[in-house]
């Protein structure tokens, strides 16, 4: 007798379980804790026909003792309509057994069938594997598990291990597809590798744009692993199909090629990948063991200007143009190029500010107004009565020096370099976004290492306050250490917008940070200000910090030109700090804005402030 996977738990359970329970519904077994798990009856809606009518209903059930469990939600994992004869509880001398039987590159044998034979009783049933199969054995019993119906198949090994070990079992050391349990005792896993048969399997690959279109002249580059020969395909091979767009290969099986995309145009980049190893990179590396497609997609690298505005499409009432933003292809919509108008997209250049010298209110960025809106940003709306902070006198540095300060000087690059994705001095992470978002800036991903002192060419700030002229990347009261992070700096005019810093916690979390914002000025057509923000683990707001207005850069008007401005934010409540995002909220074309970011105190600044998980130097 054969038995599908969707009858395989209850035929398992008649075969292995003797004597009978009273059945129970599942409401009260979910209050009943002796109702505990029994793994081999794991409810798989997709897979069976004996559980639930509807996944709606969980109450309405018949459930055998042991075999009911309340999930995650209150969902049962174990639930029957119908009590079946000889079905009783689990009792504790069953063992269990999980079987895989997989090709060459760790696929399943869908293909495959199972047989299991109780050698004591002669008892055996066949089943229709369909991927993990578990069998409940009991204890000190004999079993035969043969693997039938890929009789073309090669086997490369069959091995027993113990599944709370992982020690390899002596039972039976012979691969023959068919695995001897001797005397069970313990939890065991079986794992079967064959070989296909030794013939061709056709390999397609096809290289296309997003929205489906076949890349023109695209070419394949084919290697064999096993000895590194290397050969490309073109247009003009017999192995391109013009009718299809696609590279037909006929290759041997139970072999590993790579097959890697070249001369595709310029502009276009890996945005998509299938059937492959499903990494965008235009690249793939696959073990041919049965017949295959592998399509790789490509965008057209542009940007919302070129691709939507250009084209003659605009952003809906109420939206602001994101012309400058990247985008690729299909994906140039007016939900990638248009955003929201708030109270930080309808500062007037002219006039600065909505808020001037107030403090903005917490959500500054997100309130929504301007025009199309039907909602006008006004003071009221957008801005607190608290005045800024003033720009004299200068205040001091205001944290302990007995906490940790990130300052950059264990970085190893060179100057102008972007700063890896891998720095991330005590699990503290930095990344660019767009203002007021979590979306990461489409024209640079990260900020950029600079040096201390040198020429104009790509610096991070000027000033002219520290005597002797015009100075570049030079702190007047000398708190910079050899690096310091920029976002855009002097030299960078191919960013037209101003986007913000996101530092993330990898691993601790803090209830307080500190960190040093440098040379926020500003002039009659430009007024340089930041907002601090900070968010938990589920990005929800907790609070915020907001610099002096940078109006000048006259040294006696301004005592920040040049220097420090430092922030300090606390959480309430003790709710760790998950992101801390810097904003630029001033006003005037921001581009070529001069501002260096350093001694972040990520753990903690003041003695008597709430820290959490805070590391200390021991001072």
């Amino acid at each position: 007798m054969r038995v599908s996977t969707t009858s395989l738990y209850v035929a398992l359970v008649a075969l292995l379980y003797t004597g009978r329970s009273d059945a129970v519904s599942c409401d009260v077994a979910q209050q009943d804790e002796s109702y505990a798990c029994d793994d081999v009856y794991i409810f798989d809606l997709a897979k069976s026909a004996n559980e639930v009518d509807s996944t709606a209903v969980y109450n309405n059930v018949c459930c055998k003792r042991d075999g009911c469990k309340l999930a995650i939600g209150g969902v049962i994992l174990e639930v029957f309509r119908e009590c079946a004869a000889g079905i009783g509880p689990r009792s504790p001398d069953k063992f269990y057994v999980d079987v895989y039987v997989k090709n060459l590159g760790g696929q399943i044998l869908s293909n495959a069938n199972l047989l299991l034979m109780n050698t004591l009783t002669g008892e055996s049933i066949e089943f229709v594997y369909g991927g993990t199969t578990v069998f409940a054995l009991d204890q000190g019993g004999n079993y035969e598990i043969s693997v039938l119906g890929i009789e073309n198949y090669i086997i490369q090994s069959e091995e027993g291990t113990n599944k709370d070990t992982t020690a390899v079992l002596t039972d039976d050391t012979v691969a023959d597809g068919v695995y001897k349990l001797v005397n069970v005792s313990v939890d065991s896993v079986v794992n079967w590798v064959y070989a296909a048969p030794q013939l061709n399997r056709e390999v397609v690959i096809r290289a296309e744009d997003d929205y489906g279109d076949v890349v023109s002249d695209a070419q394949v580059k084919v290697t064999f692993l096993d000895n590194g020969t290397t050969a490309t395909y073109t247009t003009a091979s017999p192995e391109w199909d013009g009718t299809s767009g696609t590279f037909i290969f006929s290759l041997p099986a139970n072999s590993e090629y790579t097959f890697e995309m070249t001369n595709i145009p310029t502009g276009f980049v890996a945005t998509g990948e299938f059937g492959g190893d499903n990494n965008p990179d235009g690249i793939t590396t696959l073990t041919v063991s049965e017949d295959s497609t592998v399509r790789f997609v490509y965008s057209l690298d542009t940007t919302c200007q070129e691709a939507f505005f250009d084209a003659g499409s605009a952003c809906p009432s109420g939206s602001v143009n994101k012309g400058w933003k990247a985008c690729y292809g299909i994906e140039c919509t007016a939900s990638v190029c248009c955003g929201p108008r708030t109270c930080l997209t309808e500062i007037d250049p002219t006039k600065g500010t909505i808020c001037g010298d107030l403090r903005p209110k917490a959500n500054y960025s997100t309130i929504p107004c301007g025009t199309g809106t039907g909602v006008s940003c006004t003071k009221a709306l957008c801005c607190t009565t608290e005045a800024l902070p003033p720009k004299v006198p200068h205040v001091p540095d205001q944290c302990s020096s007995s906490y940790l300060n990130i300052n950059f000087e264990d970085f190893t690059g060179v100057d102008d370099d972007d700063l890896d994705s891998s720095y991330r001095p005590e699990g503290v992470s930095f990344a660019l976004t767009t203002t007021g978002s979590f979306t990461p800036y489409s024209l640079r991903s990260a900020p950029r290492i600079e040096a201390e002192g040198g020429k104009l060419t790509k610096a991070g700030f000027w000033t002219s306050c520290a005597g002797g002229g015009t100075v570049y990347d030079v702190d007047t009261k000398n708190t910079l250490g050899k690096w310091f992070l920029k976002l855009v700096g002097l030299d960078s005019d191919d960013i037209p917008y101003m986007p913000a810093l996101l530092i993330t916690y990898n691993t601790h979390g803090s209830t307080q940070a500190a960190g040093m914002l440098y040379d926020i000025d500003g002039s009659n057509s430009k007024k340089e200000q930041y907002m601090i923000s900070i968010y938990d683990k589920d990005r929800n707001f907790l609070g915020s910090d907001f610099s002096i207005r940078g109006d000048t850069s006259v040294c006696s008007k301004n005592a920040y030109e040049g220097t420090y401005w430092q922030f300090i934010v606390n959480s309430p409540n003790n709710v760790p700090i998950k992101y801390l995002r810097i904003d630029y909220i001033g006003s005037g074309l921001p581009t070529s804005i001069g501002m260096g970011f350093d001694n972040f105190r990520a753990f903690g600044c003041t003695k008597d402030g709430r820290v959490l998980n805070a590391f200390t130097t021991g001072n």
